[in-house]
């Protein structure tokens, strides 16, 4: 059930982003502070540890917009290729979230100045109420398959994994929603990160998009947008059965995502 297990045993060496878990002093934290100050850095670690001349970064979810910003105003960045599995570029095509953040309904000034860090609580909440009915389906599932040994270890550890939230930053959240979310400057080109413009189309190194079926989270539509924004010529799209989570960690992942992503990663892997 572990990806980063299947990756390694394929001869990868996987180096995993841990961005920690955030508490009231780092409300101020960005996303700029993430893209401008941070991504620079973890990068510059891996590739002291690995020796390696490149790397290829790939992302999931939330980490596909970041990286994509970071690569974006740091094209000559050593990076051999950029995957994005299941991440939002197209904020205006991401479902339920974007009708929810929407700026006619939603303040996030108000939102933030009121609570400062965002908690994990709510962070859920939000997620659950994507699909209320969820949770009643998978206990059911469960019950069904309480004989099964192989489904009961792979249900533990998707079901840990899909229920650790953390808190957002305050600083954090307010950037995320009102650039990305309501007005969409990533994808439309004008955002700005410490003075420089992220335009995606300085993305030129080899790029692979991963988008799932029945993803409500990140809708195959947003994912894909990346293919046509990037000014890569080498660039591969995948659609694949599952939803947001089931895509990377569900019991199928091992048998349709992850050969796909590592044969792919195989013909770009870092000299």
């Amino acid at each position: 059930a572990s990806f980063i297990e299947y990756m390694t045993a394929q001869g990868f060496d996987l180096y995993l982003v841990d961005w920690g878990v955030f508490g009231p002093e780092d409300n101020e934290l960005s996303v700029e502070d993430a893209i401008v100050r941070l991504l620079p850095r973890m990068v510059r670690r891996a590739l002291e540890h690995s020796e390696a001349p490149s790397l290829n970064l790939v992302s999931y979810c939330m980490g596909a917009p970041l990286s994509a910003c970071y690569l974006a105003t740091n094209p000559d960045v050593p990076v051999s290729s950029f995957t994005n599995m299941a991440g939002p570029i197209d904020f205006e095509s991401s479902g339920m979230f974007r009708t929810w953040l929407d700026a006619k309904y939603f303040d996030a000034d108000k939102f933030v100045d009121v609570l400062g860090q965002i908690p994990p609580q709510l962070v859920q909440a939000g997620f659950k109420l994507l699909k209320p009915t969820m949770d009643m389906s998978t206990g059911l599932n469960l019950w069904w398959n309480l004989w099964n040994d192989n489904y009961v270890t792979s249900y533990k550890a998707l079901s840990k994994w899909s229920n650790e939230y953390v808190g957002f930053p305050g600083g954090f959240f307010r950037q995320w929603v009102k650039e990305f979310y309501q007005q969409n400057r990533m994808y439309r080109g004008t955002l700005m990160l410490a003075g420089q413009p992220v335009k995606l189309e300085k993305i030129r190194c080899p790029v692979l998009v991963v988008g799932a079926k029945d993803d409500y989270i990140a809708p195959p539509a947003c994912v894909k947008a990346l293919m046509d924004a990037v000014g890569s010529t080498d660039k591969t799209y995948f659609e694949l059965q599952g939803g947001h989570i089931s895509l990377i960690a569900g019991r199928s992942a091992s048998v349709h995502c992850w050969p796909k992503l590592t044969q792919w990663l195989a013909t770009h892997e870092a000299a």
